[in-house]
């Protein structure tokens, strides 16, 4: 009886092992960007804008840094159905699909430059979702 289930057997074992091998290799995987300290490009810019902006925002002169922030373009040929954008624009389109993912009434929602003024209130906003 053993020797007519004997391939089938065999079979049902290299499956599962293989499934096994599989799970392996995606336990594996799925921490190698933590393990090898690759960082998402686009994640890591984003944050290091809004690091900066921050940064730049509680600035008590009046230098070229907070000018550039607060520029708004004036003479800037733009395509047709492209307004020129400015700096901030980015801050209030992250800050609104933030407060939408965390389902904010738009009525509580607080300016950017506003809540850059505390260091504290700036860095919780942009903490990553829990």
């Amino acid at each position: 009886m053993s020797n007519g289930l004997a391939p089938e057997l065999g079979m049902r074992k290299r499956a599962v092992w293989g499934a096994f091998q599989e799970r392996e290799i995606m336990k594996k995987t799925k921490n190698l960007r933590r393990r090898s300290k690759i960082r998402d490009a686009v994640a890591w810019t984003k944050s290091s804008k809004i690091g900066w902006a921050g940064h730049v925002m509680r600035f008590a002169d009046t230098g070229w840094t907070r000018a550039v922030t607060d520029w708004i373009p004036r003479d800037v040929k733009r395509i047709a159905g492209c307004p020129p954008t400015r700096w901030s624009d980015f801050f209030v389109e992250a800050l609104n699909e933030r407060c939408d993912a965390l389902r904010v009434r738009p009525a509580r929602r607080i300016h950017w430059s506003t809540l850059s003024s505390e260091k504290d209130k700036w860095r919780r906003c942009w903490c990553p979702f829990e």
